[in-house]
């Protein structure tokens, strides 16, 4: 940390340095109470620290249910300006969402000014926006720019066939969605193949068994019209988020000084620094890249070996707390278009606690019913809608 003065009022604030220019002359600093980034000279940067018994003023933040309407999901500059204009030095009142927060980076669930009680709904309001809940796999934060020149893997969507790999760094794909016959022709092998390698997938890690429990829990994707990903936050009296949090901290503070393995074998349960925060995982694939299965994400990443520790045991104790549910009884009404259904689907499973009830398990998914608050099937009003249909 260091001062740095700004040069719009030639006042000194505390700084972090986040590389030098290949010049020489400039240095790239933000300035850690307001998140701003800069270039200083050496002239206006001073080592001498001040008020280092203050937290840090700023930190990192994202909405939790919304994504921007472009088919890459990455923020147009004219919204961002947008969302610029009507936020920074306006007073806002913040609601967080503990269970998907960490240290320095939180979700915000929903966030009110002078002129909206809720800006999230204003900007889908004025079609700046849609609702989709966020998974903290699919956030980037740019400033993360010490990363980006090494980590950043190609995109190699068009040439390696797995409909559940995201390429690390990428402008994030929806997953599983089908958008030929062939495709479709090819769900029941797919789903074969899923549940063959399932157990390989999550070695050296135990799963929640959910059978004859009450469980809550709330959806992170929409895999298909039928079949999502569910975050487990309870079991019965065991309180699985507040574990999740205490194991999460843990693993931030202890993984960067363990030191990276020489070689990494299939099976090898690991734990990836992914989207700015280790997580997780399972060795899938060596070569010519790695794949890692992050356990707790329910998706396949490729990372660099670097960014790849064994998996220490006390991070093993925790059962993985992502679970793939298909919804029991209920299929697609053949004549409506599945993306839509999809998207229907997580609109009305976004932000909702649910009560997981287990009724079987079917290839690499356990079949669930999911219950709002109010004891009502999550997603009757789809059913009522005809876009999901009981057989």
């Amino acid at each position: 940390m260091v001062i740095a003065k700004y040069h719009l009022d030639n006042l000194w604030y505390r700084a972090t340095i986040l590389n030098k220019e290949e010049t020489g002359e400039e240095y790239r600093v933000q300035f850690i109470d307001y998140g701003n980034i800069e270039m200083c000279t050496h002239d206006d940067l001073r080592s001498t620290l001040h008020m280092t018994d203050i937290p840090t003023l700023c930190v990192k933040g994202y909405f939790e249910s919304i994504l921007p309407l472009t088919g890459n999901k990455v923020w147009p500059t004219s919204v961002l300006d947008f969302i610029h204009a009507q936020l920074v030095e306006k007073e806002c009142n913040i609601t967080i969402n503990a269970s998907y927060s960490t240290e320095d980076t939180y979700m915000i669930k929903n966030l009110s000014t002078a002129d909206a009680d809720n800006f999230l709904d204003y900007l889908v309001s004025i079609k700046k926006a849609y609702y989709k809940h966020i998974p903290s796999s699919m956030i980037n934060f740019d400033d993360y720019n010490e990363f980006k020149s090494e980590v950043l893997a190609p995109d190699h969507s068009s040439s390696y066939n797995d409909s559940h790999v995201e390429n690390y760094g990428n402008n994030h794909q929806d997953i599983d969605k089908f958008s030929t016959e062939e495709t479709k022709s090819n769900c029941s092998l797919e789903e074969e193949e899923e549940e063959e390698k399932a157990n390989e997938e999550k070695q050296g890690f135990m799963e929640f068994d959910l059978t004859g429990v009450t469980a809550e829990g709330t959806v992170t994707e929409v895999l298909k019209p039928n079949k999502v990903i569910v975050i487990v936050n309870k079991i019965d009296d065991f309180n699985v988020a507040a574990a999740k949090n205490t194991m999460n901290m843990e693993m931030q503070k202890k993984c960067s000084d363990l030191v990276t393995p020489s070689d990494v074998s299939l099976g090898t349960p690991v734990c990836v620094f992914y989207k700015c925060l280790w997580r997780r995982g399972v060795i899938k694939h060596v070569k010519p890249t790695i794949l890692v299965n992050l356990v707790d994400l329910g998706i396949t990443a490729e990372v660099y070996q670097k960014y790849i520790r064994l998996c220490p045991p006390e991070f093993l104790k925790l059962p993985i707390y992502s679970v793939k549910c298909q919804l029991a009884g209920v299929t697609i009404n053949e004549r409506r278009d599945e993306t839509f259904v999809i998207q229907a689907l997580s609109n009305v499973l976004s932000n909702v606690n649910l009560t997981i009830v287990t009724k079987g398990k079917s290839n690499s998914a356990v079949v669930v019913e999911l219950y709002d608050n109010k004891g009502a099937l999550a997603y009757q009003s789809l059913i009522k809608s005809e876009l999901l249909i009981l057989p």
